[in-house]
């Protein structure tokens, strides 16, 4: 297991392509003649967030995650026309609010990215990787600011003895491109509170994507045309469609386990140990983020089984890589396991897995074995359930989380799931 594989279960895209709304199926027609993408879903994803933000409730963040020259830039360039929307390349404290002072303001100014927005807007953000590799104490006040302007206000202290205040409030979503870097900064993101999902791009073939860049280079004006047809697009939705959609339950125990395995673990940044294990994220804010992607996937034409699927996979992209990779592991190797077992499944340096494992044991989804041999551990599920009143108990409750575990490692299958069975009988 070298790495994590991007097709579910049963996923067939042609045929998901094929159900697909006509405009939503035209579209995604179009993005895949423009840009070789080997599955419909970072399309869908994308839109759909997109959507989402127009839609009643928080604002809905993503990241999308790929090496350099991967399509990342593509996708974000692709929403650039739409309305409401602002493409920048990278954010610091003053460029979001600004504080120049009368005779320094230049003409034609706005005061900064958040005057410009107003009530909403959608900030789109061509590299995020650039503040990732900002200084500590810049980087700190960046993601400072960010955690409140997902909230919806933001106030900037200008000067001593009181100074000068900036204020701002709206609703402001955000889409981001960024390279794997942002897994060495994942402990300080996760402690300061995580607000985005993550997408990781599905890898394509080199040989076939320089054959496809080397084809588009020579079309004229393809990104204007797509960037057009995108437009087009969101001018044909109906937003208010959104009143309609049911959230499905597999939502909720999807944000439980997503939100315990990319909880935060604070280690020493020399010795590499453990120094301090943060209060396990609570599901709150994943389940409402995505209950807005399954509902801004609706809304764009996407049907419910392919919605699901879709945030399954966004849900599972944001577990930190290496800890999925060994929950991978764990689940569908052995059930309990040893470093050396998961080094060997993983292709990982022992190290890794050793950190990884320490990591998923400290916030309870990974257990220690007592019974026979030493230095084996498995899957805990009753951590998920903890503090649960469900009519069901918790070992039933239990039982159900492990299976869910399994699928979504496996891959999930949509039409396996109690709902589809419900619905389809």
């Amino acid at each position: 297991m070298t790495g994590i594989s991007k097709k579910l279960t049963g996923w067939d895209d042609a045929a998901v392509e094929d159900s697909l709304a006509d405009p939503l199926r035209s579209l995604v027609h179009d993005f895949r003649e423009y840009q070789l993408v080997p599955s419909c879903t970072p399309i869908l994803v994308l839109l759909a967030v997109v959507a989402a933000n127009h839609l009643h409730g928080d604002p809905l963040w993503l990241l999308l995650i790929g090496p350099v020259s991967g399509g990342k830039t593509e996708f974000i360039n692709s929403l650039s026309a739409l309305p409401k929307v602002h493409l920048v390349s990278t954010l610091t404290e003053s460029a979001l609010l600004s504080g120049s002072s009368r005779n320094d303001v230049i003409v034609g100014s706005s005061g900064g990215l958040l005057r410009a927005i107003g009530d909403f807007g959608i900030v789109l953000l061509k590299d995020f990787t650039t503040i990732l590799a900002m200084n500590r104490d810049e980087r700190g006040k960046v993601l400072a600011a960010f955690r409140e302007i997902y909230d919806g206000s933001w106030v900037r202290h200008l000067g001593v003895d009181g100074g000068k205040a900036l204020p701002w409030s709206g609703k402001v979503g955000m889409i981001g491109a960024c390279t794997d870097a942002i897994e060495d900064h994942h402990q300080v993101i996760a402690s300061m509170g995580e607000r985005f999902m993550k997408y990781r791009l599905p890898d394509v073939d080199p040989e076939q994507q320089a054959v496809s860049s080397a084809e588009t280079c020579y079309i004229s004006d393809c990104r204007t045309r797509q960037q057009h047809k995108v437009a087009t697009f969101f001018q044909s939705i109906d937003f208010a469609a959104d009143l309609g959609i049911q959230p499905t339950r597999i939502l909720s125990s999807l944000a439980t386990f997503a939100a315990l395995a990319r909880s935060a673990v604070s280690r020493n940044a020399y010795s590499r140990e453990i120094e301090y294990v943060s209060e396990s994220e609570k599901p709150g804010r994943l389940a409402k983020s995505f209950d807005s992607l399954f509902r801004g996937l609706r809304v764009i034409g996407v049907g419910h089984d392919t919605a699901v699927a879709c945030v399954i996979e966004t849900a599972m992209d944001s577990i930190p890589k290496v800890r999925r990779q060994v929950l991978e592991a764990v689940l569908l190797g052995f059930g309990n396991a040893t470093i050396n077992d998961l080094q060997g499944m993983t292709c990982l340096p022992g190290s890794t897995v050793r950190r990884a494992v320490e990591e998923l044991k400290a916030h309870g989804l990974l257990q220690d074995v007592k019974e026979g041999r030493t230095g084996r551990f498995s899957f805990n599920p009753e951590k998920a359930v903890e503090g649960e009143e469900v009519k069901t108990g918790k070992a039933e409750r239990s039982i159900e989380f492990t299976e869910l575990a399994l699928r979504l490692m496996r891959g999930w299958r949509v039409n396996e799931s109690p709902e589809c069975r419900k619905r389809d009988s």
